[in-house]
């Protein structure tokens, strides 16, 4: 009779997509771009409110 108990414990261990060879802390490289385009929105975000003020302030009914 073959030996299961090993191979029924591998099957219920749940996949990691990580790299367990990484020491604690480390995680994998995140691509630039994601930060930049957020950074890019933010700021025009800021420029919109900044100009909306303006507007408003200078504007009389």
């Amino acid at each position: 009779m073959p030996d299961t108990t090993k191979k029924d414990t591998q099957q219920r261990e749940p996949k990691s997509i990580w790299d367990n060879d990484l020491p604690a802390g480390d995680s994998p490289p995140r691509p630039p771009v994601v930060l930049i385009v957020s950074a890019a929105a933010y700021g025009c975000w800021l420029i919109f409110l900044l100009v909306m003020t303006i507007l408003r302030m200078t504007y009389h009914a």
